[in-house]
Formats: structure tokens, sequence, C-alpha cells
């Protein structure tokens, strides 16, 4: 079971600094930021792990040394785009986390924790192993949930988050221990072998070995589902997204599906042969086309703005699971290349949205509605986040439109014309929650005026920067696809 485990020396990292902020929480009671090198020495722990993985992405490479800390082109390549959002979700939670008057250290213990659990995730093939992180991953978003002690819809949600993963849970180990059962063991390659002998065609689901392979798969298929808020499995994400502390909803937001989606992956390698069957194929159909309409229906009657994003997701997720009607290379390239594009739209709202304060009670904006007049408290803020809507929505020129014309153009290449139907039908319907904030931020007035705190200077620049990277992406979009295309070759 230990001979698939490599020298993870850029994870350890991460565990390593987790390590360091938990002592400075000992020993240290509060921390400002102001006259405190603390917050420039953390900046600069971020910066060296940057160049470690740089060098191990360049150096190591070229030396021969892939096998100590080179996991593959395609788990690095993703790595370091996850690498990045965290360096950029810290450098705009640390000030939140300060005018909130929390307690920035041990947010930043459990969220190096998740974080940590995260990165081990694209390098593991032991289904033993991968437990254990994704409930590492698991658990430091349990204690993110319920992070606000002082706030009862908080703790409610914590606890809710955290008695419906173990309920998952309880199916994914029943899916492991089955593989077990008739395995011998938990490698992934070692089950991809034996999966691979088994006849699928025929008569063959009479046969106990095929019958107990699709019954492990689908147990370990329901637990990540739950964990993916996946149609019927969703039904607990919105409260998640509103009951959490806003540092936390933005970090469900941008981060939390990357590592689910890589175990599916990883689930398919060993899966293989019973990715292609029909019984799958109608499995899939039914969590992707589910995930895709109850996510819009829902977000359209929301007009809370983390609940609309809450479904969203639920809604994003199912266009996730569209590779898995027919996982081949180009689909595999396809949805990267939709989730690169979707969390760096995402990520340029949620840098608007957390400058979004009322002035007298110094809260963060929870009705669509509050975004009324914005236009004319910051004219440029508005058409971004006119933008940003646009994009989501897939309306084209946008970047997410040539994202979905992709997988449209996929799907109707394999004559699935079924799903291309319900695929556009359910496009229509996202265009409608997206538009409407979009709609109250720039074209929308009221007589009552809504006074907004002062924009924070550092989220201000980074979403003037993660704009011009969606206007990149909008000219370089085949230059990016064919970047997919690289990492996934090799």
């Amino acid at each position: 079971m230990f001979s698939d485990a490599v020298f993870f020396f850029p994870e350890s990292l991460i565990l390593f600094f987790a390590f360091v902020f938990f002592l400075f929480a000992v020993f240290k009671n509060e921390i400002d930021l102001k006259s405190n090198l603390f917050f420039y020495k953390g900046m600069f722990c971020f910066f060296f792990m940057s160049g470690i993985i740089f060098l191990y992405e360049s150096f190591f490479f070229e030396f021969g040394m892939q096998d100590i800390i080179f996991k593959s082109t395609f788990g690095n390549g993703l790595q370091l785009f996850l690498f990045y959002l965290v360096i950029t979700y810290v450098f705009v939670i640390l000030r939140i986390l300060y005018q909130e008057q929390y307690r920035i250290l041990e947010f930043l213990i459990f969220l190096f924790m998740s974080w940590y659990g995260i990165f081990m995730v694209f390098s593991l093939k032991n289904f033993l192993f991968l437990y254990i992180v994704l409930e590492l991953v698991s658990f430091g978003f349990y204690l993110l949930t319920a992070y606000n002690r002082k706030k009862l819809f908080s703790l409610e949600s914590g606890f809710k988050y955290f008695v419906l993963s173990s309920f998952s849970s309880m199916f994914m180990l029943l899916g492991i221990s089955l593989v077990y059962g008739f395995l011998g063991n938990l490698s992934i390659s070692d089950l991809s072998l034996y999966t691979s002998t088994l006849n699928i065609l025929g008569n063959s689901a009479v046969d106990n070995f095929y019958v107990l392979c699709m019954f492990s798969f689908l147990c370990i298929l329901v637990g990540i589902s739950f964990k993916l808020y996946v149609f019927p499995f969703h039904f607990w994400v919105s409260d998640i997204y509103q009951g959490s502390m806003i540092a936390s909803a933005f970090l469900f937001s941008i981060i939390s599906i990357l590592p689910f989606f890589v175990f599916l992956n990883v689930l398919y390698e060993g899966y293989t042969v019973l990715f292609f069957s029909n019984n799958s194929y109608y499995i899939f159909f039914f969590l992707s086309l589910g995930s895709m309409f109850v996510g819009s229906i829902a977000a359209v009657q929301q007009m809370m703005v983390r609940r609309t994003l809450a479904y969203s997701s639920v809604s994003t997720v199912g266009y996730y699971f569209t590779y898995f009607l027919y996982p081949d290379f180009v689909m595999i390239r396809d949805v990267i290349f939709f989730i690169i594009i979707y969390i760096t739209t995402l990520l340029g709202f949620w840098l608007i949205y957390l400058n979004c304060k009322h002035l007298n009670s110094n809260t963060f904006i929870e009705q669509i509605q509050s975004f009324s007049n914005f236009v004319n408290y910051n004219r440029l803020f508005s058409c971004i986040i006119l933008f940003f809507m646009l994009s989501l929505g897939g309306i084209p020129p946008f970047p997410s439109f040539f994202a979905k014309l992709y997988l449209l153009s996929d799907l109707i290449f394999r004559e699935m014309f079924i799903v291309v139907a319900l695929f556009l039908l359910i496009t229509l319907i996202s265009f409608f929650f997206y538009l409407r904030i979009g709609k109250f931020a720039v074209f929308f007035y009221k007589k009552n005026w809504e006074f907004f705190s002062n924009s924070i200077y550092l989220n201000s620049f980074l979403c003037l920067f993660v704009t011009g990277l969606n206007g990149f992406i909008l000219f370089y979009a085949s230059d990016i696809l064919i970047t997919c295309e690289f990492l996934l070759s090799i």
C-alpha cells in the first residue's frame, strides 16, 4: 500500500508552515498587521513556497528528479493554478479578518490544513490515502464554516456540514471496503487492471464480480457527489454558503470543488471500463443534467447573493460532469478549460463583492437589490460586475461563452443531441439570474440610497488585474486551450 507513496516535498512545506502558524497562535494572542512584522513574514513564506514550486517545475524535471518531486504535468499545472488562487485568497481575506476582529492565526491554520489535503489529492494513487486526505480537507472546511462562534447560524451550518459530510463518508468507506474485499489491496492501478478484465457486454450483469465492482463504484460516487453537492445531494449547500462567514464562503466558492473533481478523475482511472458502460452513462446523464437544471431553477428563485452563488456552483458542477458522459482526451481538455475560466471569472466578482459593505452597519450586503445605485457609487466597478455576470452567463463574446461552446461542440460531435438541447435550455435559464445582478448594479435605481464603505485598495487592484486577465483570455482563448492540451498530453 505504501509503494505508491512518493516523497511529497512541496506538500510537506505547506504542513511545515501550518505548524509555524500554530506555534505563533500558541505564544501570541493578537496580531496587529499594521505594526507587526508577522504579516510581511507570512507573505515572504508564500513567495518562498512559490519559488520552491517553480524550482521543481523547471530545474528538477529537467535534471531527472521527476520521480521524487515531479508527479505529472497535468497535476503540477493544476497545483500551480490552485496555488495562486490560494495566494490571492490569503491576500484578500487577511485584511477582512483583521477588520472583522477574527483570530487570524487560527483561520490560517485551518486553511493550511485544508490546503495540504487538497495538494495531496493530486499525487496519491491509493484509495485509503485519498480518503484520509479528503477527510482532512473536509475537516478544515467544517471548522472554517463554524468559525464565527458568535453567530448561531454559522455554528448550525458547520454542524450540518459535518453531519451530512460524515454521512457521505460512510458511503465512500463502504465502497472502498468492497474494493479491498474483492481486490485484496487499495491501489488504483491494480483496480484498473482488474476491471479491464471484466466483460461488460452481453449477460455480464449477472456476473457477481461485475455487480460487486459496480456497487462499490456507486457507493464511492454517491459519497463524492455529496461533497461536490451534485443533484440530488445539493440541498444543504445554500445554507453552508449563507451561514458561514464570508471569508469561508469565498473559499468554498473558488477552491472547494477542485480536489473532489480530481478524485473523480482518479476514480475514472480505476473504473475506466465501467465508465464506458451504458449504466454509467445514464447515471452521469442524470447527475449532470439534473445539477444544471435544478441549480439554475433554484438560483432564479433566490434574491440573496450568496445563495445565488451557491446554486450557481451546483449548476456549474453539472457542466463538469458532462465530461463523464463520454470521457476522452478532448472532453477533459475542454472541461479543464471551463473550470479555469469559471473560477477566474468568479474570483473577480468576489473581489468586488468583498468591497461592498454598508457604511452604517459595517456588514456585507446580502440582498441582490442592495446593488441598486451602485453605478452612482462606483461606475467602474458596476461595469466590471456587469462584465463578470455576462461572462458567467456565457454570453458572446465573453470568455465563458468559448468554454461552453467547446463543450457544446464536443457533445454535438458525439451526437448527443438530447444533451445538447437540454444544455442550451439550461444555459438560457442561467442568463436570467446572472443578468439580474448586473441589472441591479448598472441599470436599476431606487430612492433609498445605500452608502458603502471605502473600497480596500488591494482588493480593487486585484479586481482590475483579474478583469485584465479575463480580457487576455478573451483574445487568447485558443492559446490557453492549447496549453491545457499540452498539460494533458504529457
